[in-house]
């Protein structure tokens, strides 16, 4: 569920993104995901499964995310918050399914988040940033949680 207007345009990162249709205020939250409202979950051994199995089911390839621990949630549609690219330096932060602006995002900035943060580690759809070649793979739950906290600390420090 967005809470800002957005646009879907072609992205400089990869295929089509999501950007922002409205000026963004540091902190703000942007996207909510909600298992008990448009969502199901999967467990660790169902998510790797279907990534796997069904590699074209492509609903599930574009909404699937981790949520909580090993727990991830995925849409039964393809929205807007599909479209989210990855970036090492992101407009949001992304925390236990809430996406933070992470700095003030202007109209027309794409939206993105750090894709570590919705994978599991050494996750079967693990790939290449575009712009540093360096892997895009997820990390443990204990790593995610430490390494999103801090970052949600420096977003409303001050």
């Amino acid at each position: 569920m967005l809470r800002y207007k957005t646009d879907i345009k072609k992205s400089d990162i990869a295929g089509l993104g999501l950007f922002a249709g409205e000026d963004i205020p540091k902190g703000s939250v942007i996207a909510l995901w909600c298992p008990d409202v448009d969502h199901g979950t999967k467990t660790l051994e169902e998510y790797l499964d279907n990534r796997i199995h069904k590699a074209d089911d492509r609903v599930f390839q574009m909404t699937c995310c981790r949520w909580l621990d090993d727990l991830f949630v995925y849409g039964y549609e393809v929205r807007e918050d599909g479209y989210i690219n990855h970036s090492f330096d992101p407009s949001m932060l992304y925390y236990l399914g809430i996406c933070f602006a992470r700095k003030e995002i202007k109209k027309g900035d794409e939206l993105t988040i750090n894709h570590e943060y919705i994978l599991t580690d050494n996750d079967p759809w693990s790939f290449v940033d575009s712009k540093t070649g360096k892997k895009v793979d997820g990390m443990t739950s204990e790593q995610y949680y430490r390494d999103a906290a801090q970052k949600l600390w420096e977003v409303f420090k001050g």
